[in-house]
């Protein structure tokens, strides 16, 4: 089976806290296209992702949707939750870094939340029907935003010598996901992204 996101090396932030949650964002945008395609229902380890198979964490916001499209909606709702952790994270690196473009960065996640936000509810509503116009705007926004603005916040990172994971945002009051790791090399990781973007 050929993922819709298959990673590619140089997007990796070698921050590796960060680039495990990126592929964390890729497995969950592929598990939505294939539900949408109808290629395979995720299985039950597919569907725990990080944490607590969806249908379980979303039964209140997904109830009234019609049964075909239940566990796409409980995926969006995965993916929000999934995507709001790793913002707040990558925020509050940035802020112990002193980066520079911090307000820039945190806007951009904010419109990008936003717009998943407002996914989700069209899905929960039967005004979106998930298709490839919609899916490959996920994939455009989470590839462009890993390849532009998270790069630009890495070069910083890593111009200040700190090693690669001597920074980790999040560790304190959360639990982080334990899946899939980062290995540095492409095709090792379970995401990835089908012709090379």
């Amino acid at each position: 089976m050929s993922d819709f996101i298959r990673w590619q090396n140089n997007w990796a932030l070698k921050i590796p806290h960060l680039d495990q949650q990126h592929l964390v964002l890729v497995e969950r945008i592929n598990q939505i296209a294939e539900l949408v395609t109808g290629r395979s229902p995720p299985t039950a380890a597919q569907s725990d992702v990080g944490r607590q198979p969806p249908g379980q964490r979303h039964e209140g916001r997904c109830a009234d949707v019609p049964e075909h499209s239940r566990l796409i909606c409980d995926h969006v709702e995965e993916l929000i939750e999934e995507t709001r952790a790793h913002f707040q994270d990558e925020e509050a690196l940035m802020l112990r870094l002193d980066y520079p473009s911090y307000h820039e960065h945190k806007r951009e996640h904010g419109i990008l939340l936003a717009e998943l936000v407002d996914l989700a509810r069209q899905v929960r509503q039967g005004t979106e029907q998930m298709g490839l116009q919609t899916l490959t705007a996920l994939k455009h926004w989470l590839i462009v935003h890993i390849v532009t603005s998270d790069q630009a916040y890495a070069e910083h990172y890593h111009s200040r010598g700190l090693a690669p994971d001597s920074v980790v945002p999040g560790a304190e009051g959360r639990e982080r996901s334990s899946s899939p790791n980062w290995t540095g090399e492409e095709g090792n990781a379970s995401a990835r992204v089908s012709g090379g973007h």
